[in-house]
């Protein structure tokens, strides 16, 4: 039997699920800080977090995604992970990035033949970089893994208010509603900048970010 025309949809759309199992949900990234140090107060103020949040995705996050998509050596992948972590200060989110990673690579040997897989036990295994390659070397396209990993971490950004008790599930997917409009509105793939370029925007986050150690609830622990 050939395969259904939209069975590359369908992959998609599972690693898309929040149930797919690498651990995602457990970091909020900074959100629980901000939320129990009213940073955040209202919805208005939720959704100018999110959209800084995203700003800095684009600016940041994506030129490293973007670049280990296309990836044809070990030697291009050494490199972009060591500028990387040369340009990644924070300690929580270096943690944090390791683990997700791991556990990426665990459930996709499972459930695909990845190519070249030993080079990952050679590096860091930062998720930002094992996400993108490991998909590239499975023939989905650039934008298809850009676009995927913005939706994963805007959508597990809303299920931490979710699970704080801030909004409910309802309000949670107009807001995700609204964020992707941003997205389409704002940006494609030709406003992610190469890695030289990249840059981090987004301050009161990365306090955020830096602080979130002090404030680990048990709802977010692996």
């Amino acid at each position: 039997m050939e395969k259904s025309t939209n069975h590359h949809l369908y992959q998609i759309l599972h690693f898309a699920d929040s149930a797919f199992p690498i651990g995602g949900f457990a970091y909020s990234n900074g959100m629980e800080y901000a939320v129990k140090s009213q940073i955040i107060n209202t919805v208005e103020e939720l959704v100018q977090y999110l959209k800084s949040y995203i700003d800095q995705i684009y600016m940041f996050d994506l030129a490293f995604v973007k670049e280990a998509c296309t990836l044809k050596s070990f030697k291009e992948l050494e490199l972009l992970s060591d500028e990387y972590n040369a340009m990644l200060l924070n300690p929580a989110l270096k943690k944090a990035g390791i683990v997700l990673g791991k556990n990426w690579l665990s459930i996709l040997k499972n459930l695909f033949t990845i190519p070249n897989l030993d080079w990952y036990q050679k590096i860091d295994t930062d998720f930002h970089i094992v996400f993108a390659a490991s998909l590239g070397s499975l023939s989905f396209s650039a934008q298809e893994i850009c676009e995927l990993f913005v939706f994963m971490n805007v959508r597990d950004q809303l299920s931490v208010v979710v699970r704080l008790g801030t909004l409910g599930p309802t309000k949670s997917h107009q807001i995700q509603k609204e964020l992707l409009n941003y997205v389409a509105v704002n940006y494609n793939m030709l406003s992610i900048p190469k890695v030289e370029n990249a840059y981090k925007n987004a301050y009161m986050l990365e306090l955020c970010q830096l602080s979130h150690q002090y404030l680990y609830t048990k709802l977010f622990q692996n």
